[in-house]
């Protein structure tokens, strides 16, 4: 499992940190959107500034699961398709 962590402004910066091994890539991991194509897009979408991203590796398929805060300041768990970026899930978080 990968996990990105945000911090900045519009050109966020990412750090990222891999669970794992770490080797050559798959054709098929090179297939996937990049974090910063998913982190533009649904901050365009949402208003707002993505606070959590994270890739999630599981028998359906590759899931980026992030945490949005849209221009009114709610709080949102979006699931996005690691390579087709279509929005699977987004859950308004009211904790």
């Amino acid at each position: 499992m990968k996990h990105y962590f945000i911090a900045g402004a519009a050109g966020a910066v990412l750090a990222l940190a891999t669970v794992g091994t770490v080797g050559v890539a798959t054709a098929q991991e090179q297939k996937m959107l990049s974090p910063q194509d998913v982190i533009e897009k649904l901050e365009k979408e949402f208003g707002g500034k993505v606070t959590d991203f994270e890739l999630d590796r599981g028998l359906l398929g590759d899931i980026y699961e992030v945490e949005v805060i849209d221009r009114d300041g709610r709080e949102w768990d979006v699931d996005v398709d690691a390579r087709t970026g279509e929005i699977l899930r987004k859950h308004e978080d009211r904790d």
